[in-house]
């Protein structure tokens, strides 16, 4: 995360998968799913987590910021159905 300030992180586990936190309190973002310029240095992380998670949701908060949830994979399947091992 690259937001100013204090960046909160927790992880919940409601179900089967654990579900990663991120609040920050800065100026808050949009994240598209659209890859970035192949040049440019910034806009892959995202990309790459929502590629290896479950899901992947970034929601603006009304006092500023962002939340980012991540839902974990806890299978042995990889992000295109093989066996990560």
């Amino acid at each position: 995360m690259h937001a100013p300030g204090p960046v909160e992180a927790w992880l919940n586990r409601p179900g089967t998968d654990p579900i990663l936190y991120f609040r920050d309190h800065g100026p808050g973002f949009r994240f598209d799913r659209v890859p970035p310029v192949p040049t440019g240095e910034h806009g892959r992380g995202l990309l790459i987590i929502a590629r290896l998670s479950r899901a992947l949701e970034v929601t603006p908060m009304p006092d500023g910021g962002s939340l980012v949830r991540v839902t974990l994979r806890t299978d042995d399947a990889s992000p295109e159905g093989g066996s990560t091992g």
